[in-house]
């Protein structure tokens, strides 16, 4: 919210995003210092990746949208590997659940989510619930 509110004055920087990166792996060694550092430095660090123009990665998404999928997908692919004690560890289950998180939003997105986007586009008929009801009954006498 802070960012959304000072966004006019918040400099995005290639060098104090790797410094800020740096001095994260540096305290990595010291928790109090990684927890009043991460939210700040780990916060500018994504942002300015994703508001970054010319990242060469980012023009697969102009095609392609995981997003919905990873968020559908993340919590109960987390949570399976949490079941197992030795994937317990914050960044093993990270490690592990990533790559099947993507690709479970890939196949996601390119066999459901993206065939019924395609129905936006499509108009509508007049759908009469009355005359399907007739239709039902004279195939269900057929039938029988």
């Amino acid at each position: 919210m802070l960012t959304w509110l000072y966004r006019d004055k918040i400099r995005f920087s290639r060098t104090l995003a790797i410094g800020l990166l740096m001095a994260l792996v540096v305290c990595s060694q010291f928790k109090p210092a990684l927890s009043a550092l991460f939210p700040v430095a780990g916060s500018y660090i994504v942002l300015w990746i994703g508001l970054s123009p010319g990242w060469h990665f980012t023009r697969w998404t102009e095609k392609t949208d995981l997003s919905y999928g990873i968020y559908l997908y993340a919590y109960p692919v987390q949570q399976i590997l949490a079941m197992f004690p030795s994937l317990r560890s914050p960044f093993l289950n990270m490690l592990i659940a990533f790559p099947v998180i993507v690709g479970l939003a890939w196949l996601s997105w390119h066999f459901v989510e993206q065939r019924f986007l395609r129905l936006k586009s499509k108009t509508l008929v007049d759908f009469d619930p009355a005359a399907a009801t007739v239709q039902v009954s004279r195939a269900a006498q057929l039938l029988s």
